[in-house]
Parts: structure tokens; C-alpha cells; sequence
């Protein structure tokens, strides 16, 4: 039974053979020749018989062949391959020359793919929230810096792991096995190579709500610092005037509370408007040694440890959140302290640097409030330092998070790592 061109080839082949051998044979029986010479015909015949149909055999499939090279190239990503059947017309020519035109398409189809999986990677790039790419098989192909900030190392290290190694469930949806009620997975599906892929994107709840929050502290403190500065401008001069023309040495002093206090809180107002201001970062290298010399010798007491010889960050506004904190640490150390304790830490790994500073003093006494405007626990704070702290480290892609331990505060810097 014929099943394929080459059996259709090979019988083709036989027949003429026995065709070619039956002819020569009754030709040579005719002139009554010796049977040795009639063998000798046959053994001369054969060879060129089975050279002829080894030629005609090249000649036929090599076109093909070359073809489903071509095709395969093409199934395997290598659009530039190109073949040649030596054919100038005919069937195999115009069979070439559209797989030709298919190989032209894929090789367009597949610069357009990288282009579009160009323009996603850079998107994910530009996202502050961790993302996660994965394939039909659950596996990592894609993430951001985000990401790898958030899982505390980088993702390409995870590359082609299986998502629920990395701390992530499937049940109907994925979760996180952590149950953190903070944050949320949000996934879609994107097209990748001509592969659906699932786009899961991290949502921090806590930080958005932080951000509307901070934005409605922005909008009411606007509004009342335009109020209070319009008031405190008549009373301020009016109480100046009246204690010039006043005799009573009483009136005097009460008048010259007023200025004072209205000059007090005009400076409070004005201090807390260049919150809105925008940052302007200056980031470069910083030597990690000389920054924490520096600190040393503001606070002598202080304790320092690091492992990284540099830290990118803007060199002043770094240096001023460190202050800021190592002074509140330092206040929070209770003076009937016989050990007092404020330390400093820095370490690196290849995603990020973690800054500390921890302190074994009186302890934080209400966390949600810690970065809310003129909350404070000191007598006689403002409310501003810790708010201008969280707006300096998130303006470097950064987070400052404070939270206490069984005997420590800890004040916790995150910064991600100049790749």
C-alpha cells in the first residue's frame, strides 16, 4: 500500500527497472547471445538503474526538504534563515516563494512582539508597585523593581520558578499566603510572544490610604494656613501699635504675647506650607564612612555598624532625615536612663539598602498617628519632622516605616539600589 511520495517514488523506480532489464534482456535473447553475457548485462544495467534513481530521487525531494528546513527555522524563531531549491518555475518554486512570504510576515510578527514586550517591560519598570508576569505554566517570566524590592532580592533570580514557590496560593484566584489584609492582588491577562499571559499587580492598601490621607491634610492645611495668615497679619499689627501707645506696663506684656504668639505661629504655618513644596533630589554616591563620621560627631554617644562602602541618595536631604531621626531617638531615651542606647545600622544587599535607628528608650506610644501632620508627643513639637522625613524617602522610591519591638524602636529606612 502507498503511503507517501517516496513509496510512489521507489515503486515508480522498480518498474522502470524491471522495464529497462526486460527490454535489454529480449533485445540480447534475439541475437542469441551467451547467457554469461546476458548476466553481465543485467549486473552492468542494475548499478546505473539504482545510480539514476538515486539522482532523480535528489533532484525530487531536496526542494522539499530545503522547504521544511525553512519551516522549521521559522517554528523554531529563526526568521532569518532562508533556503534555496534550484528551481526557477514549476510547483516547488511557487511553494518556495510563499513560504518566502511567510518567513518575511514572521519575522515582522516577531520585531513587532519584541517592540511590545519592550514597551510593557518598560512599563512595568516605571511602576512603583510590585508586578509579576507569569506564563500558562505559572512561571515568573516578567517582573520591576518593585518586585524585587519587595521580595527582598532580585526577581531575576526567580526567573522560570513556579509562582507558588515565591509565597503565592491558587484557589479559584491568587493570594498571598501570607493573608497581609494590607495588600491586594490584582491580576489581568496580557497578550506576550503570541502567548496569553497573567499580570499580577501587588497593591500596598495601607499606601494608598496613606497618600488620600496626606492629601487631605495638604488641602485643609492650605485652606487654614491662607485663613491664619490673613487674620494674623492685622492682629499682629494692631497689637505692635497699641502697645507703642499704651502707658500700662500690664497691657504691655499681654500686647507683647500676642506678637509674639502670632509671629510663633506665622512661622509654624510658613514651616509646614514647604511641606507642598516640591523636593528637588541631587542624588550621587555617598560615602557610607564619612556620612556616618559625621553623624558621630553630632551625636558622640551614638553607635554605627555598615557594610557598604557607598549609599545613592541625595547627600544633604539623606543626611538631614538621619539627624532628624537619631535626634528623636535620642529624646526618646528616658534622661533617668542609667544606659541610654541609640544605634545605627546599614546594610546592603543587591536590590536595596536598610537603614536603621533604634533606640531602647520610652517606646512609640500611638503608630497610627506617627505620620500624620502636627500629631506629636512632645511638649513642644510640631508635628512636621517625621512628615518631612516620609515625603524625603518616597521621593527616592524609598519607604521609612517605624515600629516597635519587645525592647526596641526602630525607625527603618528602605532605598532601592542604583542598578
Amino acid at each position: 500500500m502507498i503511503k507517501s511520495q517516496e513509496d510512489l517514488t521507489r515503486l515508480v523506480a522498480l518498474i522502470v527497472t524491471l522495464v529497462i532489464v526486460l527490454l535489454a534482456s529480449i533485445l540480447v535473447w534475439q541475437y542469441q547471445a551467451r547467457p554469461l553475457f546476458l548476466i553481465t548485462l543485467w549486473v552492468c544495467l542494475l548499478p546505473l538503474c539504482y545510480l539514476g534513481y538515486t539522482r532523480f530521487k535528489q533532484a525530487l525531494f531536496t526542494p522539499y526538504r530545503n522547504i521544511q528546513t525553512q519551516l522549521d527555522a521559522i517554528q523554531n524563531g529563526e526568521t532569518h534563515v532562508r533556503s534555496q531549491i534550484g528551481f526557477q518555475t514549476g510547483v516547488a518554486k511557487s511553494l518556495h516563494d510563499d513560504v518566502l512570504k511567510l518567513a518575511e510576515q514572521a519575522s515582522r510578527w516577531q520585531v513587532d512582539n519584541q517592540h511590545h514586550a519592550l514597551l510593557v517591560n518598560e512599563l512595568l519598570q516605571s511602576m512603583n508597585s510590585p508586578i509579576v508576569v507569569i506564563n500558562e505554566d505559572n512561571r515568573v517570566i516578567m517582573g520591576n523593581g518593585a518586585l524585587s524590592n519587595w521580595l527582598g532580592y532580585g526577581w531575576h533570580s526567580v526567573r522560570l520558578q513556579r509562582l507558588d514557590t515565591l509565597g503565592f496560593t491558587f484557589n479559584e484566584q491568587w493570594n498571598l499566603v501570607s493573608n497581609n489584609e494590607s495588600e491586594q492582588l490584582r491580576t489581568s491577562q496580557i497578550l506576550l510572544d503570541g502567548k496569553l499571559h497573567t499580570l499580577i499587580l501587588i497593591t500596598d492598601i495601607q499606601d494608598a490610604l496613606s497618600a488620600k490621607q496626606q492629601q487631605s491634610w495638604q488641602q485643609i492645611v492650605r485652606v487654614m494656613s491662607h485663613e491664619i495668615k490673613n487674620s494674623l497679619t492685622p492682629i499682629k499689627s494692631l497689637a505692635q501699635t497699641l502697645a507703642e501707645f499704651s502707658n500700662d506696663d500690664t497691657q504691655k506684656q499681654m500686647l507683647g504675647v500676642i506678637v509674639e504668639r502670632s509671629a510663633q505661629l506665622h512661622q509654624f504655618v510658613a514651616n509646614f506650607a514647604d511641606l507642598e513644596k516640591p523636593i528637588t533630589l541631587s542624588p550621587s554616591t555617598i560615602d557610607t564612612q564619612l556620612l556616618c563620621l559625621n553623624l558621630t560627631t553630632l551625636y558622640p554617644s551614638l553607635t554605627v555598624s555598615f557594610d557598604t562602602e557607598s549609599i545613592y541618595a541625595d547627600k544633604a536631604l539623606l543626611e538631614q532625615v538621619l539627624i532628624n531621626l537619631i535626634k528623636n531617638a535620642f529624646e526618646a531615651c528616658d534622661s533617668e536612663k542609667t544606659d541610654p542606647m541609640v544605634e545605627l545600622h546599614i546594610k546592603q544587599s543587591n536590590t536595596f539598602t536598610t537603614i536603621t535607628v533604634q533606640d531602647n528608650g520610652i517606646g512609640l506610644s500611638n503608630l497610627d498617628n506617627l505620620f500624620v501632620p502636627f500629631f506629636t508627643t512632645k511638649k513642644e513639637g510640631q508635628g512636621i519632622g517625621l512628615v518631612w522625613c516620609k515625603r524625603v524617602i518616597e521621593n527616592h522610591n524609598g519607604k521609612l516605616n517605624l515600629y516597635q519591638t519587645q525592647e526596641r524602636t526602630v525607625a527603618e529606612i528602605r532605598l532601592p539600589v542604583l542598578q
